[in-house]
């Protein structure tokens, strides 16, 4: 996204908001600290860690609110680089709050971090190489599908190459992916 953001917002909104991707390019490399997703409410729910939720919304939702009304005052880039400061923050609080309900080692958790950071480096190549082939112009709407084309095929290798989680579950037969029912 951060690498295609300018043909993307050209496909989808036009040129007139083109001025917008810088914007959109701050905000999804900053959205690379949300990798947690919505696992941490999951993970709080199926431990009984509800107190913990509330506690954790409790701090960063109104400080990351505020971070974000401070930095709207100063215009979109600042907004938008407030991310910066409101993403790690939100993520170290989950993962703080997460570790007293599930017991696990920094190393534990930087070791998939590190092959998730190589697909995602290895789906980047394509589209920064086709970027780089257009320079400094938006690439054409091909270029745009062909880079898609490219950021898939980077992302099977780097999954198949790094032995990701996701790619042991994607070869999994389908016959094993439901349960099985045992009859008597």
């Amino acid at each position: 996204m951060t690498v295609l953001a300018h043909p993307i917002v050209l496909v989808l909104y036009g040129p007139s908001w083109l001025a917008s991707a810088p914007l959109l390019q701050i905000i999804a490399l900053a959205a690379l600290f949300l990798f947690i997703g919505k696992l941490d409410v999951a993970v709080f729910i199926a431990t009984g860690g509800l107190p913990d939720l509330l506690k954790r919304s409790v701090i960063v939702f109104p400080t990351c609110t505020a971070i974000s009304t401070c930095s709207a005052l100063f215009g979109v880039v600042p907004l938008a680089l407030s991310n910066w400061l409101s993403y790690p923050l939100q993520l170290g609080f989950s993962l703080l709050f997460i570790k007293r309900q599930i017991s696990f080692s920094w190393p534990e958790l930087v070791a998939p971090l590190m092959r998730s950071a190589l697909v995602s480096i290895m789906s980047a190549i394509g589209p920064v190489g086709i970027i780089a082939a257009f320079w400094p112009r938006i690439p054409t709407v091909g270029a745009t599908c062909l880079a898609f084309a490219l950021a898939l095929a980077g992302w099977l290798l780097a999954i198949r190459l790094s032995d990701h989680a996701l790619f042991l579950a994607l070869m999994r037969r389908p016959d094993r992916l439901s349960p099985r029912s045992e009859e008597t």
